[in-house]
């Protein structure tokens, strides 16, 4: 029977009738409303309609197809699923099922008590299954029925949807079962102000915030504990469930067409009140606060939560070099006290060590906030509930197969990054005409990163991981390294390829003993540029002694300029001339021929293909200089303000397109079952639309923690690597970085369908990723100072640019191992929060031990670790 009763009540909804008052007082304000049959309606952001708050009754969620009676259609086939399970569905005509007693043993982990459910079964050799004969599925749908009431003793609410072509099983437990279910598993839970109070303690606090304890649940005291959130009534519930019947068999034979934990109406909208700010408020525009955490924590789970904690930390720390960039804009842009161009250079790059410095504080500093907030969610030593992927294959782990997948991914990892080197290298020093350059570096890195999207995928699943923690684990090194170095290719290309790529030399071969000469034939192609208007603006002609200056310091000279020239070299340019322009007589010795060390007598000087795009004269020397930003910088700096502005728009991208779905989706629905006020649509019938369009997995409009968390990456990682060169990026970053940080926030709690509350063992392998960022960011920022930003090194000797290069790289080092040392050990306040927890345990014990002698009752302090 079809029982639609109760649905949307209002006293259900919010936990007891003592709040009713509460969500009456906001009935027609900010969405909420309840109609005179107490029913409450919300509103939905991602749909027209308001919805029926249906998650009442509701902890899990099965969604099963409606299957006809004999002689009707068949019914319709199941949506695509992204498990990359294969899927043999009973539901599909053409399947034959030749031993059906088999199937029901990949469904029911325990022996059925009711044999009558399958009684049909026995002695039957082949049931065929197609339309008018859905005697089976309904035998197993009864069968699970029944271990759900049963055997699992939870309680099932079933109603059908508004287009009647979809049925919804509610799934609970009582709370008398929810207490006897996490003491039978030893769930942990957080101990309540009243377990403190009944030793006579008081719950510690760090930073104005209650860090309680942890301990095993105990029925017997269950005032000394929280009372339960929706995430642990989902995962012990699950867990009961996963005890009698496998969530993945039930999918795959079509018995259910899916299952996700329920939404909660309630902590959804404290979440958009709290964190996103909807409906619209001024609190879009603030800072993230450092407990939005808490929130997602208490829906989502450690996992997720963690995620945002990381989000959160570093936007909030990205203030200090945004507002330090902005004291180097300004003197970048109005050179107060009589700066010079040169000078701006040297301070870009000071600002650019500061910046790496920063990105080596927080790194450092979020290894310690994670722990502090695992601590303090009482993650450390609880019983993680972990789900088992369709994928995993039980034969197959520990042989020697998988091993070799293992091997075999790695090979593969280097080999692919091998391919994207040797392409994107090639391209950038063959091709000449720059535009093109950069269209098919773009091309690339798109299809490279949608490639190796595909095989890092492909890779992991052949690792045969059990579980989605340990497959994430493995996907995040395998896409991440990967996807990383794909994402630089270009701007590597900019800052070093395309000044040899795109170099100017002298067309005739007779001036290679005069440098002047070769100065000259290559100015006037400078001058011929789309850059001239601002040379002649400061009446400098093609050949005055200033600019032909200035093209002399862009020599590509092989003794001051190894690394441009070793790039040269690879381009296959091989004769260029090492001349020493300070002699006025032109004198120079000729390079020998890298194809068979003879002598070269014709060499052709060469020039970095950088125009001069901005200019000024240096009156402060005597002679006056000329003084230009390049094109190169310049195209760099364009490159780097593209990414966050592509960045940031390919994230409203696919925020909008799961919105668009899902509301395309319901409407179409609504307007098939021609909702009523009888029957109207409901948040549960909106939140499997969600889980069709947006699941939260890899390769999904929903998102994925390994491709949200590398999105975030990326950004810290242009910013340490090129704040030098831009530090522009760092404001935009940081105004971009808030915007994306709320869009993901209501992505995750109005778009992609909840899923199952993860715990997490931490953020190891995100800040291994960032270690090896780091050190990257320190090599990087002395090849830009050579190469790219033009400051008082340029005219020092190749010992002197290399001991530059070694102190820079060894004194940031240094940095961070110093950072590393000092934020290792744990702050007072924490310690002293852990300290004081581990007395009120060892003070509940002894308690607990004085009065069962006794004979009275008493919290059991069963924490786990210290904190639990």
């Amino acid at each position: 029977p079809i029982d639609v009763s109760g649905v949307g009540d209002l006293a259900a909804l919010t936990g007891g009738t003592e709040l009713m008052g509460e969500f009456a007082a906001l009935a027609g304000v900010g969405g909420i409303r309840v109609d005179s049959s107490g029913r409450v309606f919300g509103a939905v952001p991602s749909i027209k309609n308001e919805a029926l708050i249906d998650d009442n009754g509701a902890t899990v969620v099965f969604v099963l197809s409606k299957l006809p009676e004999e002689g009707c259609e068949e019914v319709a086939p199941s949506s695509p699923h992204h498990d990359g399970a294969e899927r043999k569905s009973l539901l599909d005509k053409n399947v034959s099922v030749a031993r059906p007693d088999l199937e029901a043993r990949s469904i029911f982990v325990t022996d059925l008590p009711f044999s009558r459910d399958l009684e049909f079964l026995n002695g039957c050799s082949t049931v065929n299954v197609g339309a008018g004969s859905y005697h089976l599925l309904r035998s197993f749908r009864q069968a699970l029925r029944r271990v759900i009431e049963e055997d699992a003793g939870l309680t099932l609410t079933i109603f059908e949807s508004v287009d009647h072509e979809a049925i919804f099983w509610k799934i609970c437990a009582s709370q008398a079962r929810l207490q006897q279910l996490a003491h039978e598993s030893d769930y942990t839970m957080k101990y309540s102000d009243a377990a403190y109070a009944h030793v006579g303690m008081r719950v510690p606090e760090v930073n104005g915030i209650k860090v309680h304890a942890y301990g095993k649940y105990d029925a017997a005291n269950t005032e000394a504990f929280y009372g339960f959130r929706s995430l642990d009534s989902v995962r012990l519930v699950v867990a009961e469930l996963l005890r009698h019947v496998s969530l993945n068999a039930l999918e795959s034979k079509g018995v259910i067409e899916r299952w996700f934990p329920a939404a909660n109406y309630k902590e959804m909208r404290e979440l958009s009140d709290e964190v996103i700010g909807f409906p619209l408020s001024s609190k879009k525009l603030l800072l993230p606060q450092e407990n939005d955490a808490d929130g997602f924590r208490t829906y989502f789970g450690e996992g997720i939560a963690l995620f945002f904690n990381f989000y959160c930390t570093l936007i909030r720390s990205m203030k200090w070099p945004a507002l330090a960039a902005i004291l180097v804009v300004f003197i970048r842009e109005y050179r107060p006290g009589g700066i010079t161009l040169s000078m701006a250079n040297t301070v870009q790059a000071v600002y650019g060590g500061v910046v790496i410095v920063w990105g080596m504080w927080f790194v450092t500093y979020a290894k310690h906030d994670v722990e502090t907030a695992r601590l303090r969610w009482g993650a450390n030593g609880a019983k993680r509930v972990e789900l088992q992927l369709a994928s995993y294959q039980p034969k197959q782990s520990g042989r020697w197969q998988q091993g070799c997948f293992i091997v075999l991914g790695k090979v593969l990892t280097l080999l692919f990054v091998l391919v994207v080197i040797m392409t994107c290298t090639t391209v950038a020093l063959k091709v000449q005409n720059q535009k093109v350059v950069a269209l098919l570096q773009t091309a690339f890195t798109l299809v490279f990163s949608f490639v190796w999207g595909k095989i890092a995928k492909r890779i992991v699943q052949l690792e045969n991981k059990r579980t989605l923690s340990a497959f994430n684990s493995a996907l995040t090194l395998r896409l991440g390294f990967v996807k990383l170095f794909i994402f630089f290719v270009p701007l590597f290309r900019l800052a070093f390829l395309a000044p040899v790529s795109g170099r100017q030399c002298a067309k005739d071969q007779h001036v290679e003993s005069n440098i002047t000469l070769a100065a000259e034939q290559v100015a006037a192609q400078y001058y011929a540029s789309q850059y001239r208007n601002n040379l002649a603006g400061l009446g400098v002609a093609p050949d005055s002694t200033m600019f032909l200056e200035w093209i002399q310091t862009q020599h590509i000279n092989p003794s001051s300029n190894t690394i441009e020239y070793f790039l040269m070299m690879l381009s296959g340019f091989d004769k260029v001339a090492e001349v020493d322009v300070t002699a006025s007589t032109g004198a120079h010795k000729h390079l020998a021929d890298m194809a068979d060390l003879g002598t070269v007598d014709e060499t052709i000087p060469c020039f970095r293909g950088c125009y001069p795009v901005k200019c000024e004269i240096d009156h402060s020397r005597s002679p006056a200089r000329l003084q230009c930003i390049s094109s190169c910088v310049t195209l760099l700096q364009q490159s780097l303000k593209t990414i966050y502005f592509s960045h940031t728009l390919c994230t409203l991208v696919f925020i909008l397109v799961p919105i668009l779905q899902v509301r395309w989706a319901a409407q179409a629905e609504i307007k098939k079952g021609g909702g009523t006020h009888a029957k109207p649509y409901s948040l549960l019938q909106y939140q499997e639309k969600c889980h069709i369009h947006a699941v939260y997995a890899y390769e999904s409009w929903g998102g994925s923690y390994v491709e949200d968390f590398l999105e975030v990456i990326i950004g810290f990682s242009v910013l340490v690597c090129f704040s030098a060169v831009s530090p522009l990026m760092a404001i935009i970053g940081f105004v971009f970085q808030m915007c994306e940080y709320r869009l993901l926030a209501y992505r995750m709690t109005w778009v992609t369908c909840r899923p199952f509350p993860m715990s997490s063992a931490g953020l190891a392998e995100w800040l291994t990723i960032l270690d090896v960022i780091l050190y990257l960011a320190t090599c990087l920022s002395s090849l830009l100072l050579l190469c790219v930003l033009r400051t008082g090194l340029d005219k020092r000797g190749p010992m002197d640019k290399l001991s530059a290069v070694v102190i820079i790289t060894l004194g940031l080092i240094t940095v961070k191992v110093l950072l590393r040392v000092a934020l290792t050990e744990k702050p007072k306040d924490l310690e002293d929060a852990d300290d004081q927890n581990h007395d009120f345990l060892e003070a509940l014990s002894l308690l607990r031990d004085k009065q069962r002698r006794e004979g009275q009752s008493t919290p059991r302090a069963t924490g786990c670790g210290r904190w639990g």
